[in-house]
């Protein structure tokens, strides 16, 4: 067989492996979302943030809640006075 002997996991052993995925996947949309809803001081910086946390998840997405929130600006809406 392709991958070898595969031990066989109970109901919890599945559960938590999808609890720490689904993890990884809420930091990493969540880093790509933030980092597209914030100005930064030159577009390509916004770029390089939603890239690191595509192409590295969940490493760029706490790169990115750590170092690169902080230097964007939340988007003001223009409908309120």
């Amino acid at each position: 067989m392709f991958l070898g002997n595969i031990p066989a996991l109970s109901p919890i052993q599945i559960a938590v492996i999808a609890g720490v995925v689904l993890c990884f996947v809420c930091i990493s949309f969540w880093a790509i979302w933030d980092a597209f809803s914030r100005d930064y001081d030159h577009p390509m910086e916004k770029f390089a943030w939603i890239q690191l946390a595509v192409l590295a998840p969940f490493v760029g997405g706490l790169i990115y809640a750590v170092i690169g929130r902080r230097r964007g600006r939340k988007r003001t809406t223009g409908g309120e006075s």
